[in-house]
């Protein structure tokens, strides 16, 4: 189905990803000897197609794919942590969440080497 109006493609493009995230493509071709740039969004049984040889609709083009992308990264909210326990400080359970605990081991950068050795400056010939 061609679309004349870009809203409506646009609007129509998401909603179908938004039904169908697996199964939905996006296909973008240009020809540039004609000037014409034709873009196609399918989920199988269903195409929906735009073409146009404006200078804005590209400027459109790059609004719908970044919106498309960022709901193709979004993930679920991480849940919010548990709330502190009623008369318990909360800056002393904030100092406790960031210390290691007791006989854990930390690794660093300022660690030394596993071997023992330090490594010693080669000179250039």
């Amino acid at each position: 189905m061609y679309f004349d109006s870009w809203d409506e493609f646009a609007a129509a493009v998401e909603k179908m990803y938004v039904a169908a995230p697996v199964k939905t493509r996006f296909v973008v071709k240009y020809r540039h000897c004609d000037g014409n740039f034709v873009l196609r969004a399918t989920d199988g049984p269903s195409t929906f197609s735009f073409k146009s040889d404006k200078q804005q609709d590209l400027k459109h083009l790059n609004r719908l794919t970044i919106a498309l992308m960022q709901k193709m990264q979004n993930r679920r909210a991480k849940p919010a942590p548990a709330p502190p326990a009623p008369g318990a400080d909360p800056a002393a359970a904030a100092e406790s969440a960031k210390a290691p605990a007791a006989g854990a081991k930390t690794t660093g950068s300022s660690a030394a080497p596993a071997s023992g050795k330090k490594k010693g400056n080669k000179k250039k010939k």
